[in-house]
């Protein structure tokens, strides 16, 4: 009896032994995966730059990162060529703007658009002008007037359906409508939902010069709800100044500002910036000036086509006249000595000072741009060229 009884115990401790042991394993073994999976967690997933997107973009940024556009805008007082192929690049139609009452303006640049076949272009866009600052200041300050515009533009691109888009040319000086900044921001906003509720492209065009010359555009809000940022790379120089280039590649230390600057300030300050475009401007403007450079009056604006006809054709049998690209600026200069206001004019000799860019300074530019990440351009103005 003692015998089994004996016998009995030593099974049950084996069994006991046993079982013991076996949960022994399997808490370790879980144990030992649990540590393994929070180290999985816990270590970031490496990904081959090279073949993989950014994780920090979704699939739609980056076929925007990949996409090259070019554009021109037509202005109205220009008519299109029958003859000039038009099919490589979009079309932007300069364009349509607000009176004080928000209301549409009944000026040519609606007439001719009514005269204008826009079937023909590739993904045409109507252009917003807001370029009355008065007109603008008080629709912006004023909500019901910002609703009505909106109100009426959307009554325009319905009756217009042709159009794939609208871009806001809205244009202040700096310092003085500092405080419009918040009511322009509402207004984007407002255009984001028309063109969300339409399903069409909503783009703007800003100065180059927003951050040298601290104009009121909240740049990093803004490029939030726009489909694409333009900014016009001319008109650094302007009529009433100084003669100057008309936006320099590269000087900041001698003009005080540049293109590439402007671009790099432009993405520091955007939420995308992929969405960054530059429109360069193909004219110039002519200044007179005295023997210390000291325009006489108000340049006068000429077109890249006006400037080749005038002075560059004759320029090279012309004693008087030189011409040089400005290593850096990267535009031309054109100037002619030995000017007279009048013929009875004899005790004071001036000059005439041109700055301007044609394709080729295009090209030079455009070149660098694409280097800093920049692949879309555009082109004022169709006919200047």
């Amino acid at each position: 009896m003692k015998k089994i009884a004996f016998f009995l115990v030593f099974c049950f401790i084996l069994t006991s032994l046993f079982w013991l042991r076996l949960y022994s394993k399997k808490g370790s073994d879980t144990q030992k995966q649990s540590r393994v999976e929070s180290k999985n967690k816990q270590k970031p997933l490496l990904v081959d730059k090279q073949t993989a997107p950014d994780l920090e973009t979704d699939f739609e940024t980056n076929e925007k990162l990949d996409e090259k556009r070019e554009c021109v805008l037509l202005p109205y007082w220009i008519k299109p060529d029958r003859g000039e192929d038009l099919s490589q690049k979009e079309v932007f139609y300069f364009g349509i703007g607000f009176d004080s009452a928000g209301n549409i303006l009944a000026d040519q640049g609606l007439q001719r658009l009514e005269e204008t076949d826009i079937s023909v272009f590739i993904k045409p866009k109507i252009v917003v002008r807001m370029l009355d600052q008065e007109v603008s200041s008080k629709i912006l300050s004023d909500k019901n007037l910002r609703e009505k515009a909106v109100s009426n533009l959307k009554e325009f691109t319905t009756l217009h359906s042709g159009f794939d888009g609208f871009v806001l040319d809205l244009e202040f000086s700096p310092v003085f409508y500092d405080f419009l900044s918040d009511e322009i921001l509402l207004f984007v906003k407002k255009l984001r939902g028309l063109a969300d509720e339409q399903n069409l492209e909503f783009e703007i065009i800003l100065f180059a010069d927003n951050f040298y010359r601290q104009r009121p555009y909240n740049v990093f809000e803004i490029s939030d709800y726009v489909d694409q940022v333009w900014i016009m790379a001319y008109d650094f120089s302007k009529k009433t100044g100084l003669p100057g280039p008309n936006f320099p590649l590269e000087g900041k230390d001698t003009y005080g500002y540049d293109l590439i600057t402007a671009v790099s300030d432009f993405q520091a300050n955007m939420k995308q910036p992929y969405k960054l475009g530059v429109i360069f401007g193909l004219f110039g403007y002519e200044w007179i000036v005295d023997q210390e450079n000291r325009p006489l009056n108000q340049a006068k604006a000429l077109t890249t086509k006006q400037i080749s006809q005038k002075y560059v054709v004759n320029c090279s049998n012309d004693p008087n006249c030189s011409l040089k690209e400005d290593s850096k600026s990267k535009e031309k200069i054109i100037t002619i000595n030995n000017v007279k206001l009048s013929d009875q004019d004899n005790d004071y000799v001036y000059r005439k000072l041109l700055y301007f860019d044609d394709l080729q300074t295009v090209d030079q530019k455009k070149s660098v741009l694409k280097k800093l990440g920049v692949n879309d351009f555009c082109y004022w103005a169709y006919g200047y060229y």
